[in-house]
């Protein structure tokens, strides 16, 4: 139990390393692998996928923190230059928590989902490119982001003031038109808990069997092919489905021989060979066999000093890149800092690294593009799974929005001139962010008046009237910029 009054030494960690403190933060060890063989066929596995009023209390996690919150540490620091009773104050706001670890500290998918819950689109449900105010809410968006709240295993009937993520969803499959759109639709219904087979009248899986050429493969191409075949697998198919089948055997054929996957007449691309891994593995191909080992060769080749991998044509690494080879590493079992990974920390290190304050993954540091999407794919690499992402049985419930943890006076209680709130963030949220704060007292902003940190809000001095109840009212916003506006009322002063 943290006292009132405890000094905190700048840096002192509290309990276990972050990197342990999350299971988001966790490696994995590499999943069991059966020894390589000549033909794909002996080394596939039969899978058999999936068919498609406000609390001042919250006592249901244990206390855990990895480190002392910058946040508190200033406010502390700066509060006992001015006086001790401000000391009590920030540290009964640690306590009045509710027992929850500091949110600033949250595993990367939580505080990635809690950017996108704050960008999504109240008339559609849906998600633009996040690029600015302008931007046009599009399918492509709309289902990556749905595929990122349900890798974190989020509750998407929550997701959503007016229409719900799973409605947008549902809604943007049906302008889907090209194979890509198709198979990236599919994916996206299926994980949402929709069925792809009855969409309002349109057959999802009939339609991408259709398009499946003689030769199997999708439109003649690599990406095509293998991200039909990740949303067959997402649909239920069997590998032993004649569609599926042709497609892991067309995959493969389309292998290059530096091990990478391409479009025709370009270069080996990372984005394409990472949806060709994530294809064969969930087919039941052994990351062992020697396609998926000449595959892993030639992609963790394309990692630079940083870490992070380099795009199609070369150049910096960068969020989308290193995200989406991070899903290959996932399915073929590989720990993201191990070799042959290990350049500049690895590729999650790298990607980690671009995350911002509120939530976002940058596109390289200090550039920023399509922020939503970028974050969509960073927070399912985040999570260590691979494509194709299925509806998990477990879901967690999150209000997002910060709340009131405790308020001197209570509501009702008579007012005295000095005012303290506690405040918290949801858990796995982005923090409280103290610019979003706005106080206002009997109509009167005096939020410039109150000493604010990402806990407590705090001011004194304010006038009081023995003879009239005085209105409070407060904007709270995380640094993602979820918001909540709460009102109440205090007592007449005491005579």
């Amino acid at each position: 139990m943290l006292a009132v009054g405890l000094v905190f030494e700048p840096g002192k960690r509290l309990g276990r390393d972050t990197a342990d403190s999350h299971r988001d933060d966790r490696d994995r060890s590499p999943q069991s692998r059966r020894p390589s063989a000549p033909a794909h066929q002996s080394t596939r596995a039969n899978p058999s996928p999936s068919p498609g009023r406000e609390s001042n209390h919250d006592t249901s996690r244990s206390f855990d923190w990895s480190v002392v919150p910058p946040e508190a540490l200033g406010a502390v620091t700066q509060a006992r230059l001015r006086r001790a009773t401000t000391v009590a104050l920030a540290a009964l706001a640690v306590v009045g928590s509710g027992g929850r670890a500091p949110t600033a500290y949250a595993g990367p998918t939580e505080r990635a989902v809690d950017y996108l819950a704050a960008r999504q689109d109240p008339i559609s449900g849906g998600f633009s490119s996040g690029d600015d105010v302008t931007a046009v809410v599009k399918p492509s968006y709309t289902e990556w982001a749905a595929l990122a709240f349900v890798a974190a295993r989020e509750d998407l009937r929550q997701i959503g003031a007016g229409p719900t993520l799973r409605a947008a969803v549902t809604d943007s499959a049906l302008s889907a038109s090209s194979t890509a759109d198709i198979s990236r639709s599919l994916q996206a219904v299926v994980a949402v808990g929709a069925n792809p087979r009855s969409l309002r009248g349109r057959n999802l899986v009939a339609e991408l069997r259709a398009r499946q050429r003689p030769d199997a493969t999708f439109d003649g191409e690599a990406f095509e092919t293998a991200w039909g075949l990740l949303a067959l697998q997402a649909a239920g198919l069997p590998a032993t489905d004649t569609n599926v089948d042709g497609a892991i055997h067309a995959t493969m054929r389309l292998q290059r021989t530096d091990g990478g996957w391409g479009p025709t007449g370009g270069e080996s691309d990372p984005a394409v060979s990472s949806a060709a891994i994530q294809a064969l593995v969930a087919g039941g191909v052994s990351p062992r066999d020697d396609a998926l080992l000449r595959a892993r060769t030639w992609l963790a080749g394309r990692q630079t000093v940083a870490g992070g991998i380099r795009p199609v044509g070369g150049g910096r690494a960068d969020a989308l890149t290193t995200a989406w080879t991070l899903l290959a590493v996932a399915a073929l079992g590989d720990v993201p800092g191990a070799p042959p990974w290990d350049r500049g920390g690895g590729p999650r290190a790298y990607l980690l690294g671009l995350q911002r304050a509120d939530g976002s993954f940058g596109y390289r540091p200090g550039q920023r593009a399509a922020p939503n999407w970028t974050t969509a794919i960073g927070a399912i690499a985040a999570t260590r799974r691979a494509l194709p992402i299925r509806p998990s049985r477990r879901t967690r419930h999150v209000d997002r929005r910060p709340v009131v943890v405790g308020r001197t006076p209570a509501a009702g209680s008579p007012f005295d001139g000095r005012l303290i709130i506690r405040v918290r963030d949801d858990r796995g949220g982005t923090g409280v962010d103290p610019k979003g704060v706005r106080l206002r007292v009997s109509g009167v902003d005096v939020t410039a008046r109150a000493r604010i940190n990402g806990f407590a809000i705090e001011i004194e001095g304010l006038p009081t009237s023995t003879e009239e109840a005085t209105p409070v009212e407060l904007d709270l916003s995380d640094r993602a910029g979820n918001q909540r506006r709460l009102a109440w009322t205090l007592g007449p002063a005491p005579r």
